[in-house]
């Protein structure tokens, strides 16, 4: 099969589309007009087109595809094969041949290497975007020569392809240097490539900024950093400071007691959020489970509704006041009889011919 296109049939004054970008670019340098393509360019021009997509929806921040062309084309022009190039470098030619399809990037370590061998400097092979710029200034620390320290906003978009140890080095010699304090939302794109022992010093001047992200970094979190975060976090006008019932739910199982009822004075009802308090039952003692349930209530209580089902699903964790009260909320459907014996155990006498009389007015 050959795909014939033309590097021309894509105007230049059309509106931006990542895959228009890719093709044009692509058949411009890759194939010399993209007259045809072959069989094996395809699989290459569709990697191309994946890490355009990528990076024009910010999903990755690094020029993979101008990396990997330059690369194969410095190759090329030295007239060296995936082999002997891994061979000089102490690598795989798998390692190589990833580097070039942009499945992955070189390490900053072999940076230096890789231009000296490809008579290339590092701004050719990396271009004069940011991401290279930061690069610079490591592999200049790294030489002992004078650079400006590194922020994290710098770090996050070249931390895949930092050796674990130099992202380390990087990050204390950024603490060191910078007095501010960093946002946790910054610090969270780091958490992936670093170890328990970074992440807690990361960790000591971080901010939280919202609760959404302090769910995003629990999994990263000791119970002790957790502590730390929330306290900051609630110090600054404590009033203003809302969770949603989904929100508790979801960092429940990172939250010890006291955590976990910290937040729950601040955990703000909204809409028919029923269903938000039976993910959270399991976690909840019956006196929090009381002031969540209140809280439901108090707002235009003639609009709460109540399933047979989800107050089955709430049963066992309340008190015989808390399910009289939800009882008054159930709202009956068809077919509810099966949901109404699911309810049995836990009813009084009186409570099931409250539903049976609901359910015969249907």
């Amino acid at each position: 099969m050959q795909v014939f296109v033309s590097a021309n049939y894509w105007p230049v004054a059309e509106t931006y589309n990542p895959v228009r970008a890719a093709v044009r670019r692509y058949s411009a340098i890759s194939l010399q007009g993209g007259e045809i393509w072959k069989n094996q360019d395809m699989f290459i021009f569709l990697q191309y087109v994946r890490n355009c997509i990528l990076k024009a929806e910010g999903r990755i921040m690094f020029d993979v595809n101008g990396v990997s062309e330059k690369i194969r084309n410095a190759r090329i022009k030295k007239n060296m094969t995936q082999s002997s190039l891994a061979d000089e470098l102490g690598v795989s030619f798998q390692a190589i041949s990833n580097w070039e399809r942009g499945n992955s990037l070189p390490d900053i370590s072999k940076y230096e290497d890789l231009c000296r061998i490809l008579d290339i400097n590092l701004e050719e092979l990396l271009g004069f975007g940011a991401e290279s710029k930061t690069i610079s200034k490591i592999l200049k620390r790294k030489n002992h020569e004078e650079t400006a320290p590194v922020t994290v906003e710098e770090i996050v978009p070249i931390a895949p392809i930092l050796p674990p140890e130099d992202l380390k080095d990087t990050l204390k010699i950024h603490k060191e240097q910078c007095n501010t304090k960093t946002g946790l939302k910054k610090l969270l794109k780091l958490f992936p490539f670093l170890d328990q022992q970074t992440i807690d010093i990361m960790v000591e001047d971080a901010v939280l900024g919202d609760i959404s992200e302090l769910i995003a970094a629990a999994p990263f979190l000791t119970k002790e950093n957790m502590r730390k975060l929330l306290e900051g976090w609630q110090k600054n006008k404590p009033e203003d400071k809302k969770v949603s019932p989904g929100s508790l739910t979801a960092l429940a199982p990172f939250l010890d007691r006291e955590m976990f009822d910290m937040l729950l004075d601040h955990v703000e009802m909204g809409g028919n959020d029923i269903n938000q308090i039976i993910a959270a039952a399991p976690f909840l003692t019956k006196e929090n489970m009381r002031k969540l349930l209140e809280g439901w209530q108090k707002n235009k209580p003639e609009d709460k509704k109540v399933s047979p089902g989800s107050l089955a699903g709430l049963a066992p964790f309340l008190d015989r006041k808390m399910f009289e009260m939800l009882l008054d909320h159930v709202e009956m459907e068809e077919n509810d009889i099966n949901q109404i014996m699911a309810l049995a155990p836990f009813a009084s006498e009186n409570s099931l011919k409250k539903l049976l009389e609901k359910a015969s007015k249907i």
